[in-house]
């Protein structure tokens, strides 16, 4: 019986520290810190496209129907036409990443983000409703074409003790995304309460701020978000 207890106690190094709770406390390290900065950052631009998209396609309507009086036939067929533009832009995206990183994919898609904010912003004069289909196609798909490369980065970027379990990659995913879309929502609702000839400015001025600054995180950040080998290091 002694020498079953004996075999039973874990093993311990010359200095009396545990060695098999040294993983374990790595592992909650990890958990608790959410993988770091590149998680985070990932985390952050999937709540910032939804959001982003979702006050775009919320607020179609309405817009379209003030500014151009678009009936609610010619507003269907036009968002139907921006949702068929996913799979192509999306195929793009799937291209282009075989000869580009991650990163540079990203900050290239806030920058057409951007881009089309404002633009979609300063529209008038004769050709307003050109610029209006315009820029908010380019706002639609660098949003659509976004989402790849950040998922595809966070699945490189997140910690082994996040890829099981119920805080997993796409858990995370999920989540953020539902976020980004009640956010969208609320910041819509808020606009609309400005009167509708300043739901514009009131929804997408802060959402390009949002942008920049997301740009800005993303520069700052750019060396730490690339995959991750740590990971493997420990299991050996």
């Amino acid at each position: 019986k002694a020498a079953t207890s004996d075999e039973r106690a874990p093993l311990k190094s010359h200095d009396g520290v545990n060695t098999e709770e040294q993983p374990c406390a790595k592992t909650a390290k990890r958990s608790f810190s959410f993988g770091g900065v590149p998680v985070l950052v990932c985390l952050l631009l999937l709540v910032l496209l939804k959001a982003v998209l979702e006050g775009l396609t919320s607020s179609t309507p309405t817009v379209s129907r003030f500014y151009f009086d678009w009936d609610v036939n010619l507003c269907g067929t036009y968002l139907a036409i921006l949702a068929s533009l996913m799979i192509p832009a999306n195929y793009v995206v799937a291209t282009v990443s075989r000869r580009f990183d991650d990163r540079e994919i990203i900050l290239a898609m806030l920058v057409m983000m951007a881009t089309g904010i404002a633009g979609f912003m300063t529209y008038a004069g004769s050709d307003a409703e050109a610029s209006f289909i315009c820029f908010s196609l380019i706002i639609f798909i660098s949003c659509n074409a976004l989402e790849g490369p950040t998922m595809g980065l966070l699945s490189k970027v997140i910690p082994k003790s996040l890829r099981a379990g119920m805080l997993n990659a796409g858990w995370l995913a999920t989540e953020a995304g539902t976020i980004g879309r009640v956010v969208g929502d609320f910041w819509l609702s808020g606009a609309a309460h400005k009167g509708i000839d300043n739901l514009v400015d009131a929804l997408f001025g802060p959402l390009i701020l949002l942008v920049a600054a997301s740009i800005t995180i993303t520069l700052w950040n750019y060396s730490q978000l690339q995959p991750r080998y740590d990971d493997e290091e420990d299991d050996d």
